[in-house]
């Protein structure tokens, strides 16, 4: 059984960028003059490609290793804490509006629709992020049933990979999940 190891790396880089992440300032209005806009738009084309590769990676174990819940499990669940942390979150940390949200920088209107990524793809990139807010109506009663199940069928590892990745997402969309709404939907 291959479990998603590139995926899981993605991830560890995305949570050890998060700190550098939640610390930049807004955008100046002047891009050319803003020392921080090569780093920021590095960071969330990390952040995008990071879901895509880990779901590219979920896809292409499906297809070998067929429709296992010891394959798909840990795969959805890695893709699943990508998403949240490197496609929603990254852009909010990066953007400087998470500074913003806790005093650290003087308010200013960032409207969400004037800025990368959704000035790169648009509701491509805004649209599973709204839907994103009904992952919980299934993960939390679904989660526990999934693990119960690989933990039942002996697939120790694929249940602490799907664990840990279920328990970042959550964390992550917990802890930053109100004040990202109020920027995403402004």
């Amino acid at each position: 059984m291959r479990l998603p190891w590139i995926s899981i790396g993605l991830l560890v880089m995305l949570i050890a960028l998060s700190p550098y992440a939640m610390t930049f300032p807004l955008p100046l209005r002047d891009k050319a003059a803003d020392p921080w806009h090569w780093p920021r738009t590095g960071l969330i084309l990390f952040g995008l490609i990071a879901f895509v590769f880990s779901v590219v990676e979920m896809v292409m174990s499906v297809r070998r290793q067929g429709w296992k819940l010891s394959v798909i499990a840990p795969a959805a669940a890695v893709s699943i804490a990508c998403f949240v942390i490197g496609w929603s979150i990254m852009p909010y940390w990066v953007l400087g509006t998470y500074q913003q949200d806790i005093g650290g920088q003087p308010f200013r209107d960032m409207d969400p629709n004037s800025h990368m990524p959704m000035i790169w793809i648009g509701y491509a990139w805004w649209l599973p992020i709204l839907l994103s807010f009904y992952l919980p109506l299934v993960l939390i009663p679904g989660g526990p049933v999934v693990v119960a199940l690989l933990f039942w069928r002996r697939h120790f590892l694929s249940a602490a990979i799907t664990i840990a990745g279920l328990a970042i997402a959550t964390y992550f969309f917990r802890r930053f999940g109100d004040g990202y709404m109020l920027w995403f939907i402004d």
